[in-house]
Order: structure tokens, then C-alpha cells, then sequence
């Protein structure tokens, strides 16, 4: 999060690069910068001192002086902005939760915010038109100083550089040989994306609406007939010895069916947690 002054996407050293013939890309695979990087110098030897290499040489002096500075300002966003120090769980606060409960929660709230908000601004921070940016409900503020010390949350930014993200594949004239398998197929980083997008979407669309076990499974209509049937003291023909046979029999069915309906649903969340464990070295940007 540094407000360092980066030269080389100045308006100035834009410019120049056209004049001098170099186009750079907005964004690449990786690898493919290095790749890029390799060409361009053999290409333009020159263009690519005047607009690389200058450009860093003249931000030394504004990175030695600003050093202390920005240490300090990262400290403040990183500790009350970003607060990167916890897993947030999303939770309503002031209830209590189990702590196999908020493990989830942690884990698959950081990846909310991972693509909400830290993926999200891979997408916004290469948008220049303003028009362009309110179709992500960007405020005013944003990019500007005074907009720093917050986060601009946008799922549909986010979810879009997944799916370019997604789409990549190996290509010829990327190292590869003619005949290597790999071309045509999914980068890791595209692989990495769509499990990225696929557990996104579970947590955020499908584990919400699998609706409540008690419903689903029909023990909760069967518990209320059975409260009618014996006038409400649901613990008194449950426990008391006044349940029938048949009664006991269609009680253990229902109860039979919920208990598995609920098991099932902790086993799926289990091996989506395993699968987000495994996911973790690709959450960076």
C-alpha cells in the first residue's frame, strides 16, 4: 500500500513509450513478464532504458527520503484498514461461537475478502476512466489520498479477474517447443483461479441455501404433529414411555434421515476446507 510515486505509468513516460514504439501490456501470465521483459530489451534497447530504467532511477531518491514515512503508514492501514493480523470471520458479533464454527468461518471469510476486496483490486486499479469505474460502485475517494485508510469491497471486480484469470492457457513462443503437450492448456494460474471462483461461489451462494436440516429432512413437520398429537408436552411422549411402537418407529425414521442429512453437510464442509487449505500458496496478489 505505498504512495510511492511510480514514474513509468506517469502520464509523461506513457507518452514516451509510444513515441519510442513499446507497447506494454496491462497484464500478463506469469512468466510471460520476464518473457516480455527479454524481448523488449532486445527490440528497443534505448526505449527501454528511457522508460524503465530511468524511471526507477529517479524514484530512488523519493524512496530514500519517504522510506520511514511509508513504514509508518503501512503499520496504520495493515493494523485498522486491512487488519491482516486475524481472519475474519464475518460473524455477528456478541454471540457465542464454537470454535470448530469460527474455524470455518475464518478461513472461508478470508478468501471473501481475498477476492472481494484484494483480487478486486486487480481489476480497478487499471481502470482510468471514471465512468467505467462507477459501474463497480467506486466512491470518489478512491485512489485518492484521502481515500486511503479504506477498502473499496466489489464480489463483481473481483469474480471478473478470476474468470480472465481462468482463461489462460500455455501458448507458442512462450519458451514452450511446438509440440509441447502443455499448449493450449490451463496456466496454474488459471487452474488456480476457477478453484478459487468454485469456492467462492460454494460458500457464498450454494452452503447458504441448503436451507435448514430440521426442514429439509422432515423431522421438524413430524415433531410438530407429533406435539399436536400429544397436546405440546413433546417431552412427556417422547421420554415419558408414552410413545406407540409406531410412533418410536416413524420418530427413529425421521430423526435417522436428519442425523444423516447433517453429517453429510459436515463432511462437505470439511473437504472444502481441505480444499482451500491446499488452495492457500495461490491466495496472494
Amino acid at each position: 500500500m505505498s504512495r510511492l510515486r511510480y514514474y513509468s505509468s506517469s502520464p509523461f513516460f506513457k507518452w514516451l513509450r509510444k513515441k519510442v514504439g513499446i507497447k506494454k501490456p496491462v497484464a500478463l501470465a506469469w512468466g510471460e513478464w520476464d518473457d516480455w521483459e527479454e524481448q523488449t530489451k532486445k527490440d528497443h534497447p534505448v526505449g527501454w532504458f528511457l522508460t524503465e530504467t530511468l524511471p526507477k532511477l529517479l524514484e530512488k531518491p523519493e524512496d530514500f527520503i519517504k522510506s520511514p514515512f511509508e513504514a509508518i503508514d503501512t503499520y496504520i492501514y495493515n493494523r485498522f484498514v486491512s487488519k491482516t493480523h486475524y481472519l475474519p470471520t464475518h460473524l455477528k458479533p456478541g454471540k457465542w461461537y464454537e470454535t470448530d464454527y469460527r474455524l470455518i468461518h475464518g478461513m472461508f471469510g478470508a478468501l471473501v475478502d481475498f477476492v472481494e476486496i484484494e483480487t478486486a483490486s486487480q481489476t480497478l486499479a487499471w481502470i482510468e476512466d471514471k465512468e467505467e469505474l462507477k459501474k463497480y460502485g467506486v466512491p470518489k475517494s478512491y485512489g485518492k489520498w484521502w481515500g486511503r485508510y479504506r477498502s473499496h469491497r466489489c464480489a463483481k471486480a473481483g469474480i471478473e479477474h478470476l474468470e480472465w484469470a481462468a482463461s489462460l492457457t500455455f501458448n507458442e513462443g512462450e519458451g514452450l517447443d511446438d509440440n509441447d503437450p502443455r499448449i493450449g492448456q490451463p496456466t496454474p494460474q488459471a487452474i488456480a483461479a476457477r478453484e478459487t471462483l468454485n469456492l467462492y461461489h460454494w460458500w457464498t451462494q450454494v452452503r447458504p441455501n441448503r436451507g435448514d436440516a430440521w426442514d429439509i429432512s422432515g423431522f421438524r413437520a413430524h415433531w410438530d404433529a407429533m406435539e399436536a398429537k400429544h397436546g405440546g408436552a413433546i417431552g412427556r411422549w417422547l421420554f415419558g414411555g408414552k410413545m406407540s411402537d409406531e410412533d418410536r418407529a416413524e420418530y427413529d425414521r425421521f430423526h435417522k434421515i436428519l442425523d444423516q442429512l447433517e453429517e453429510d453437510w459436515e463432511r462437505e464442509d470439511e473437504q472444502q476446507m481441505i480444499r482451500l487449505i491446499k488452495l492457500r500458496r495461490s491466495l496472494w496478489t
